[in-house]
This record gives structure tokens, sequence and C-alpha cells, in this order.
């Protein structure tokens, strides 16, 4: 690749992009896509220990990597030695050849070492840059409404009886029959889900419809017969 053109790119490249979510994203696909405040409070607790986990198994991987750029330095400094007795060797001398080849080597593995723990610290920043955004939106969002128990009763209900009523109101919006399985899902909510009774009326109305559409359909046939 010619020098003109890498310069060009190492040029484009300094406008770097994050690797991690946007912020957008985050606020939007993963939190605003919970229907509730409890919902949105737990994805930010789910999201956090998903985070930590990560952090932890970043900083075990700066250990190795600390560790193999230390045996590194430790094989040239043998390396050195080897080569340093080795002055008054003859020009064509194999082990020396072999050393200098090693060295070589050696400094390649060290290169390539200390990019990986750059780029190690750019992913710690980036996922911690993420942590920090489900930790702040987690206590804007304790402001409004006290984080609740997981298995709280009236939390739950709620949870579920708004985020089916969006996936069933979506489905009548764009005019399509709710599937089997998102009927059966909201017939197994309480009796005082507002979801529930309104898939119960739906569920009458086409009862009601298809009983007319069939004595219709018998008026017809005895007109006919």
């Amino acid at each position: 690749m010619s020098t003109e053109i890498m310069e060009q790119i190492n040029k484009i490249l300094e406008n770097g992009l994050s690797e991690r979510h946007s912020y957008f994203q985050l606020k939007y696909f993963v939190i605003g896509k919970e229907p509730t405040l409890q919902g949105k409070m737990w994805q930010c607790i789910r999201e956090l220990g998903s985070r930590k986990d990560s952090l932890d198994a970043v900083e075990i991987e700066n250990y190795e990597l600390n560790d193999k750029k230390e045996l590194i330095d430790i094989q040239i400094e043998k390396n050195n030695l080897i080569l340093k007795n080795m002055e008054s060797s003859p020009e064509g001398d194999l082990n020396a050849r072999e050393c200098r080849v090693v060295a070589r080597q050696l400094e390649r593995q060290r290169q390539k070492t200390e990019n990986a723990l750059v780029d190690l610290n750019k992913k710690h920043n980036y996922i911690l840059e993420e942590a920090n955004f489900f930790l702040e939106t987690f206590k804007n969002l304790e402001e409004i409404e006290p984080l609740k128990d997981f298995d709280d009763l009236p939390s739950q209900q709620h949870y579920w009886d708004e985020k089916l009523s969006n996936e069933l109101n979506l489905k009548l919006l764009l005019q399509r029959a709710p599937d089997v399985e998102l009927v059966k899902t909201i017939m197994a909510l309480n009796n005082n889900s507002p979801t529930k009774q309104q898939t119960i009326k739906m569920l009458e109305n086409i009862q009601q419809q298809a009983l007319v559409q069939i004595k219709q359909t018998k008026i017809e046939d005895n007109k006919n017969g």
C-alpha cells in the first residue's frame, strides 16, 4: 500500500468513531422501549450488571497482557545477552543470525502486545461511558419514582399490561390480526387488566360478526333454495 494512501487513511481515521452504542441508541432503543418507569429502571440494572461483568473481564485481560509484555521483555533481555556474547562471532555465524531474527520477532510481539493494551484501554473507556449513562439514567428515573422490587405484583402487572397493550395496538393500527400466542398471553393476565378487557371485547365483536355472517349466509341459502 502506497505511503500516500496510508496518509489519507490515517487522516480520515483521526475522526475515529466510538466503538460503542451511541447515547441515542441507549436512550431510545435500550431503555426507551420499556413501557413503564419500573421497566426502564429494571433494564438499567440489567445493563449495569452486564457492563460490570465486561469491566471485570477487561481488568483480567489487562493483567494477562501486562504479564505477557513482561515475559517478552525478559526474553528480549536474554536474547540481547546472547547476542552480546556473540559480538566476536564470524559474519556468517548461524546462531548469531538466528538470535537477530528472534530479536526482531520479539520486538514485533512486544509492539503487538502494546497495541492490544491501547485497544483494551479504549474498550474499557467505552464500557465505562455506557455504564455511566445507565447509572445517570437510573438515578434520574428513581427521582421520579422509587425503585420497586422486581417481583412487586402491581409493578409487574402494570409492566406487562402496558407491554402487551402496546403490541396489541400496534398490530391493530397496522391492520394485522393479533397472533394466537399474543392473545393467549393477554388472556393470562388478571381479569382487571385493561388490555385483557379490551381483548375480550374485541373477541366478542369478532364472534358477533361471525354469527351475523353465518345468519346472513343461512338466509341467502334459504332464498336460493
